[in-house]
């Protein structure tokens, strides 16, 4: 029915309850980043385990898995990826100053602030790939 997935950290009852609800409503299933497979979450079908790290509870480990994904991702869509931190009013940007680290995707536009501010029609084509494909690589 819905052309969407959802993706859930962890895997706990609170992930299996989502899931299940999202299944219900939508008719989609689930797929969970987490430490590990608790009871809640492994012997259903509704979520599948899509990465398991040991160490996610730690910051440097959780950016770091989630900007794996998103740069195989942006190296898909045929964009060289370019990692660098990001200050300003972005909602990331503010986010990560408040201690929520956020990557930052970026939107593909230019002249921003200005009379001329636009993106090309090219460039949310290429936004559309790569957050596509951040998805499909959840779901494999």
């Amino acid at each position: 029915m819905s052309d969407f997935l959802p993706v859930l950290l962890g895997s706990d009852a609170n992930v299996y309850g989502m899931a299940r609800s999202f299944y219900q409503q939508y008719g989609v299933r689930s797929v969970a980043i987490c430490k590990g497979a608790l009871v809640a979450t492994s012997n259903t079908n509704l979520v599948k385990i899509a990465v398991l790290e040991p160490d996610l509870e730690n910051d440097e480990t959780f950016v770091k898995t989630l900007t794996d994904y998103a740069k195989a991702a942006i190296e898909h869509a045929g964009i060289t990826p370019i990692v660098s931190p990001v200050r300003g009013g972005t909602d990331g940007a503010r986010l990560s100053f408040k201690g929520l680290p956020c990557p930052n995707l970026g939107t593909g536009g230019h002249a921003f602030h200005g009379v001329f501010e636009h993106i090309t029609v090219e460039g949310m084509d290429k936004a559309v790939l790569i957050v596509k494909d951040i998805i499909r690589q959840f779901a494999e």
